[in-house]
């Protein structure tokens, strides 16, 4: 059971923001489909404690393009609030092999989410096995 919750005015988690949008053409062939077939898959959101203030603020993590091609399609998005430890473990094994990235870009995407501890960053790396294709 979902709440009332309008997804429009939540913040996109920074992290799932490294990942490109659809082009138009394609965010255009879901809404399509969205049309037809209904929303296939839930948008993602979760509860992510402020950084500055350490309150809990309810974001999406994965769903972007959904949210997008719902509002094309004139259909309202489904989504579904989870549990999530690490917003940027479960943001990459979402989406690192679904986008038509190269290795390079997979790569680029993980160490902006995870900058290296020397360079100013946590350091803190994730907690999945990344096998990036050779796109």
């Amino acid at each position: 059971m979902t709440q009332d919750i309008n997804v429009h005015d939540l913040d996109t988690h920074p992290a799932a923001e490294v990942f490109p949008m659809l082009p138009p053409d394609e965010l255009h062939q879901l809404a399509d489909d969205i049309k037809e077939n209904g929303q296939q898959e839930p948008i993602i959101l979760a509860y992510v404690a402020d950084d500055e203030t350490g309150e809990a603020l309810l974001m999406l993590i994965d769903g972007r393009n959904r949210l997008a091609a719902c509002t094309l399609a004139g259909a309202d998005p489904r989504y579904e609030i989870r549990e999530i430890d690490d917003p940027r473990s479960i943001i990459i094994s979402l989406n690192i092999n679904r986008r038509h990235m190269n290795k390079g870009q997979q790569a680029m995407a993980v160490a902006v989410m995870y900058p290296e501890k020397e360079k100013g960053g946590r350091g803190k790396k994730p907690k999945l096995n990344l096998e990036f294709s050779s796109q």
